[in-house]
């Protein structure tokens, strides 16, 4: 039974226009096919999944330019790409801008070498300050988080090349008000 619904199945997806033919041979077994032959005969089958069209008017070009948003972004200004870092010197201070309304902005993040260092909760003071990582170069970025803790934008890496550690290793520091 099954192989008799499957040409019904595969024919009714064929256009309207489409003609299909029945023949039955020797052995009593129906064959369907979209070519004639001498002892076939022509099966009109009902359209299905039709629908009315519908007009559908043309989109109009827009008078007005579109808005683009800018994208959000934050940078480092201080220290800068490249930087060394001298021995006398004993904390890091981080200054950033960025385009994103501060209303926007719960906790700024520090990273260092693919690690947070730092989380402070965002107000007024922009700088971030550590004291000074171990020598050796470090790659340095900086990420804005919404009130949900997700990251709203993210800085481009600066690298910084520390001649020699100095204080207790790396920590946070309060920066004065």
């Amino acid at each position: 039974m099954l192989k008799l619904l499957m040409p019904f199945a595969f024919f009714s997806a064929l256009t309207a226009q489409a003609q299909i033919y029945e023949t039955t041979d020797a052995d009593g077994k129906k064959r369907f096919s979209d070519t004639a032959s001498e002892d076939s005969q022509s099966i009109n089958l009902p359209q299905t999944n039709t629908a009315k069209s519908i007009d559908v008017p043309s989109p109009q070009p827009s008078t007005s330019d579109p808005i683009q948003a800018e994208p959000l972004t934050v940078k480092i200004t201080s220290p800068s790409d490249g930087q060394s870092i001298g021995p006398k010197t004993n904390h890091l201070v981080f200054e950033w801008t960025s385009n994103v309304d501060a209303k926007l902005i719960s906790r700024v993040q520090l990273w260092m070498d693919h690690e947070v260092v730092g989380d402070f909760a965002y107000g007024s003071q922009v700088g971030l300050a550590l004291r000074l990582p171990h020598r050796g170069e470090h790659s340095f970025h900086i990420h804005l988080l919404d009130k949900d803790r997700r990251t709203i934008a993210q800085s481009p890496n600066v690298r910084l090349h520390i001649i020699r550690p100095s204080g207790s290793g790396l920590r946070p520091v309060q920066l004065p008000q």
